[in-house]
């Protein structure tokens, strides 16, 4: 094989340009490189597979909807019921701490 017609590639930078090869973004050659490393790397094959069926699980899950969005008020509800469950002192600094927080 010719070592000008496809380059090759570490698994280090394999992994740098990964998600510009998961989203058919390379340039021709750097693709080409990129899937003859893959082919030839049961490491890299490996974390391809890994990648592919978690996004594969992403997509076909359900779409979750929040019932209502979340107010200040209610973050600091939560944070107030978090800190008296778990016994911590400075309940106070945990509610003062998420008054700046946005609106979620």
């Amino acid at each position: 094989m010719d070592e000008r017609a496809q380059p090759q590639i570490s698994c280090r930078s394999f992994l740098r340009e990964y998600s510009e090869y998961r989203d058919d973004r390379m340039p021709p050659t750097a693709r080409a490189a990129a899937t003859a490393h893959l082919a030839s790397c049961p490491s890299c094959r490996r974390y391809d597979r890994v990648i592919r069926k978690g996004v594969e699980a992403l997509r076909s899950a359900p779409e979750l909807k929040p019932r209502r969005p979340l107010s200040v008020a209610d973050v600091r509800r939560r944070a107030h019921a978090d800190a008296v469950e778990h016994g911590r002192n400075g309940t106070r600094a945990a509610v003062r701490n998420t008054a700046a927080a946005p609106d979620l």
